[in-house]
């Protein structure tokens, strides 16, 4: 887990998950193992990672997609 990382309560990281700095993982999200969740990007509430998550986007939903990217 990197610098300045937000999990919210109930977030669920699987194995050997790599959380980069900045990253926002919403209230309740799941994320299975192995994955990689970008700097700065953010995880929506509920969401259920099952994919690696380019840095900079906001992702969200069951799969969790990347619905915006920010500036």
């Amino acid at each position: 887990v990197g610098e300045f990382v937000h999990l919210c309560p109930g977030a669920k990281l699987a194995g050997r998950v790599t959380v980069e700095g900045g990253a926002f993982v919403g209230i309740g999200a799941s994320v299975i193992q192995c994955l990689t969740i970008g700097a700065k990007s953010v995880i929506g509430a509920g969401s259920v990672v099952i994919r690696d998550i380019p840095a900079g986007v906001t992702a969200m939903g069951v799969p969790a997609r990347v619905r915006t990217t920010t500036a």
